[in-house]
């Protein structure tokens, strides 16, 4: 054939359309499938398809979905349809079902095609499921995570650590603080102003080693909240990312409100403080019972003969009047001892309802005369209410706070303030000295401008024999008596002091209802007798005094220096005596049991128990016993003569006709003693 006659048949441009697109779809990595849309079957899928889906191209075409069962939620299917109806075209997440029956999440596009004159549903499928399962495991990791942190109280944050900006927090950051999120700084140096001042260098200095060194960041600061507060924060941060200069770009990190945690350790702290202070002040309230009892044997030698010498020496000569300076100085030293004894709580207190102003009275007179000019005394008393106390201790307490003023201001003089007034303590105080009530209290203050108290030493000046002062002029027990005192009254102290500007000493004391009726002390005439007495004590010295003072009384009096001879004595000689008066502690035979023998010898025999202890350390055996009285040594004659009377007075047919002993040698009830007074204590 002529190349002139010879014919080139060319493909139409329909052809070469379909043979392009049967091209695109048998080599599309995606799922691709075509059905007619009158019958919804199909007439093609490609490779991807059927290795998503299991099915061979055999098995698919000519059947609908189905009768393949691919379709698991009718509903998805619906909503594909409906759509493609109204737009031509969808998009949709759907679940589809493989030959092997497993589920999988599909994303699914279709669209509506026609070719010669017949609708055909173009499908393009992308498998998801894996996506949708990290999906799921994120969301369900995020989840865990905000339980977690919700159940810790733990919040985050983040932020870029080289420019100082960008930071985020969480929710929890804004419920802590009481802020509205627009409300709170997202540059650090913004957010460094809510910083307390005192903690800005402390926590910056940190994360600075953190990012220079990579040291561990964790730190406590507080951040002010909405309402004018503090809080305190706990934070754990780390860097996490770094940019391409190799500066840290991300820093992440978690918080915790700990401020109920910081008031729990500050009151563990305080109260661990207190304990440590119970425990000193109980070694030497341990150390003063165990030296009472000899002290208070000198002292009653010192009194009992300084007071014989006294009445046989002439008033108003030099003899005499030395008598007296050492028989005050016994009674100055007596009292002392009785500080100590209730301070180390060995010695029952006297408590009255006192006026704490009638008291401060009387004890700026002895101030103005001991104190030196150059200090000012000023009063300020504004309370007259009563409280329950020992008036002895509490002028106690003033003497010796007002005694630390003056000598704070000795070299440069100054005013002393000396304060009164009535105060409603509230929960918020309780709660920062939880060993006192709420309730009415009265405030006494004593102030002055002295050198004022170091830092450094001014959590130790209640501490037993501490002391600031040269050894010649401080024992270091006046502030523990103080504390000593106040604690044994149901109040508390506090004491604020500054280096330059003075100190002040604040005591509360719990206020009573009860109003005081002025009273008027009458001199008592001194009480005598003729009875027969039975004196023994181990120490001669006492004997020898108690004998001449009793003897001045008018009493027929017996001595002995060993419990062991003076029982025998009793026992030769039971109706001899009318009272017994014997001391505690004796070798052999002490006081109590002494008594106790007496007793089963004659169960009406009053006896008069003495001991340089106090009596709250005999406990019940008093009673038990049968003991007529108490007297804690030592004593002056007018009120050892007055116990005595008390106990010889007694209507001896009562004595007698209570004095019944048991079957087993057992008083029924304490020997010798009325039912309105069974044992009576004299505290001398």
């Amino acid at each position: 054939m002529d190349l002139e006659n010879r014919m080139i048949i060319r493909p139409s441009p329909l052809r070469v359309k379909e043979e392009h697109f049967a091209a695109i779809f048998s080599v599309n990595p995606a799922p691709m499938a075509m059905t007619r849309l009158r019958d919804n079957r199909f007439v093609e899928v490609n490779e991807a398809w059927q290795d998503m889906t299991g099915y061979s191209r055999a098995e698919a075409i000519g059947h609908s979905p189905f009768d393949l069962n691919l379709w698991v939620d009718p509903a998805q299917r619906e909503r594909l349809t409906e759509t493609l109806r109204k737009t031509g075209a969808a998009r949709d997440e759907v679940r589809i079902q493989l030959k092997s029956g497993e589920i999988r999440h599909a994303l699914m596009s279709a669209e509506i095609v026609t070719m010669a004159d017949e609708s055909y549903l173009f499908t393009l499928a992308q498998d998801i499921t894996e996506q949708k399962r990290i999906q799921a495991a994120l969301l369900d990791s995020n989840k865990r995570l905000d339980l977690a942190l919700n159940a810790a109280n733990l919040g985050m944050w983040d932020f870029n650590p080289t420019t100082f900006s960008d930071v985020q927090f969480d929710d929890r950051w804004f419920t802590m603080l009481g802020y509205q999120p627009d409300e709170f700084p997202h540059a650090a140096e913004t957010w460094t102003r809510l910083m307390h001042p005192d903690d800005v260098d402390p926590t910056l200095h940190l994360l600075k080693d953190h990012l220079e060194n990579n040291r561990p960041y964790a730190t406590a600061f507080r951040l002010k909240a909405k309402d004018g507060s503090y809080r305190w924060i706990h934070t754990i941060g780390k860097v996490t990312s770094w940019d391409d200069q190799g500066q840290p770009s991300r820093m992440v990190g978690i918080h915790l409100d700990i401020t109920n945690l910081k008031k729990a350790e500050e009151h563990r702290i305080r109260t661990e403080a207190k304990f440590r202070q119970a425990q000193k002040l109980e070694a030497l309230g341990t150390l003063a019972g165990g030296i009472a009892h000899d002290f208070n044997n000198i002292l009653s030698s010192v009194l009992g003969f300084s007071e014989l010498a006294l009445d046989k020496s002439e008033k108003g000569t030099p003899l005499h009047d030395n008598l007296e300076e050492v028989f005050n100085a016994g009674m100055r030293a007596r009292d002392l001892v009785k500080q100590i004894l209730a301070f180390s709580r060995k010695a029952e207190q006297k408590l009255h309802p006192v006026q704490i102003k009638l008291i401060i009275k009387d004890a700026v007179k002895l101030l103005r005369a001991s104190l030196p000019a150059t200090i000012e005394i000023q009063e300020s008393i504004h309370s007259d209410e009563a409280v329950l106390a020992d008036a002895i201790q509490i002028h106690q307490i003033l003497m010796n706070l007002c005694t630390n003023a003056g000598h704070a201001m000795r070299d440069g003089g100054g005013t002393l303030d000396i304060s009164l007034r009535h105060i409603e303590l509230d929960a918020d105080f309780v709660e920062q000295h939880p060993d006192i009530k709420p309730g009415l209290y009265q405030l006494l203050s004593v102030s002055d401008n002295g050198h004022g108290i170091p830092a450094n030493v001014i959590d130790k000046i209640f501490d037993p024999f501490f002391t600031t002062k040269p050894e010649d002029e401080g024992t270091g027990l006046g502030l523990s008596v103080v504390h000593g005192i106040v604690k044994s009254h149901g109040g508390t102290l506090k004491v604020y002091s500054e280096p330059g500007i003075g100190s002040t000493f604040d005591i509360y004391l719990p206020i009573i209802e009860s109003r005081i009726a002025p009273t008027r002390k009458t001199a008592k005439p001194l009480q005598t007798g003729k009875e027969s007495i039975l004196y023994v004590d181990d120490e001669k010295s006492l004997v020898d005094m108690a004998k001449n003072m009793l003897e001045q009384l008018g009493y027929r009096v017996t001595t002995r220096t060993s419990s062991i001879e003076a029982l025998e004595l009793f026992k030769a000689k039971p109706d001899e005596f009318d009272l017994v008066i014997t001391d505690m502690t004796m070798r052999n035979l002490t006081g109590d049991k002494l008594a106790a023998e007496m007793k089963k010898i004659r169960s009406d025999i009053p006896v008069i128990l003495c001991s340089g202890y106090g009596e709250k350390i005999l406990g019940a055996r008093i009673s038990e016993i049968g003991i007529s009285k108490f007297v804690l040594k030592p004593f002056v004659k007018a009120d050892f003569a007055g116990s005595i009377r008390s106990v010889l007075d007694r209507n001896p047919a009562k004595q007698k006709s209570e004095c019944v002993v048991a079957p087993d040698d057992k008083p029924k009830r304490p020997a010798c003693a009325t039912p309105e007074d069974p044992v009576s204590r004299d505290h001398l």
